[in-house]
């Protein structure tokens, strides 16, 4: 993609950190329009991860050969993304979708992850030790743990892999990172957090949630058309939640009956 990397002040990053520099992406989605919400790329504005995270990691991409980062089995909460990649930001409100942005809002669509009150904390941060997070670590997005550059077959580990436009990056969620699996079964009430894909296929955005893919594009996800997304090597996009699996709409709960099928 021509010009791809182009030098500039406008994304709000840690320029104080490792002495790195600005990117922004062009000729594409990520433009010179990030922080003003303008018109990005031909015909769509940037949602969501798009604006925030987009730039973050095409900046360690850049910085690290098209890369993702790793982070091995077991290690503490430094090497996830909202600690690793501080480097690259300053500001902790990149770390949440604009619907959901309220460290005292703690469950639902609208949720933050990561919250800490008094004695009371996210029940999913409840490992102790080391894996206790810094207090003030909030946010309302996930990674896909695909991403991650390990060495296993599932992962994707690099951006310029074949079908990056159905590879999610980030996506809106209700806790940190997910691994979704294609026999997840869907939330049997908006909010539900049963298992992974559930975390991400809430009511946030009217029918959707917002993504960035490792095309870097950003278009809107419909919560059914989660389970279509390409979030692994040997994701099986065709399972049963799918019109290709044989999904029907009578097999969806009725707070999602209405939405449109994949």
């Amino acid at each position: 993609m021509r010009g791809y990397y182009e030098q500039t002040n406008r994304i709000h990053v840690n320029r104080a950190s490792r002495g790195h520099r600005h990117y922004r992406p062009v000729d594409g989605y990520l433009d010179a329009h990030l922080e003003s919400g303008q018109e990005a790329g031909p015909h769509r504005r940037l949602p969501g991860p798009a604006q925030t995270m987009g730039p973050l990691l095409a900046m360690y991409t850049n910085d690290n050969e098209g890369y993702l980062h790793d982070r091995p089995f077991g290690t503490d909460y430094s090497k996830m993304w909202p600690q690793f990649y501080q480097p690259y930001y300053d500001d902790p409100m990149m770390r949440c979708c604009p619907a959901a942005k309220n460290p005292d809002v703690h469950f639902g669509p609208y949720g933050t992850w990561g919250w800490k009150s008094g004695t009371f904390s996210d029940p999913d941060w409840g490992w102790g030790g080391s894996w206790v997070p810094k207090e003030g670590f909030f946010g309302s997005y996930a990674m896909n743990r695909y991403i991650l550059n390990k060495s296993g077959p599932e992962y994707w580990r690099k951006i310029g892999v074949k079908g990056a436009d159905n590879v999610p990056v980030f996506v809106d969620c209700m806790y940190v990172a997910i691994s979704p699996a294609p026999t997840d079964a869907p939330p049997a009430y908006d909010g539900d957090r049963s298992n992974q894909m559930q975390f991400s296929c809430m009511n946030r955005h009217v029918g959707h949630i917002n993504g960035l893919f490792l095309d870097w594009s950003a278009p809107k996800i419909g919560l059914k058309q989660l389970w279509t997304l390409k979030w692994h090597r040997q994701f099986d996009t065709a399972g049963p939640w799918t019109i290709a699996g044989s999904a029907q709409t009578q097999d969806w709960p009725n707070w999602m009956s209405n939405f449109k099928d994949y």
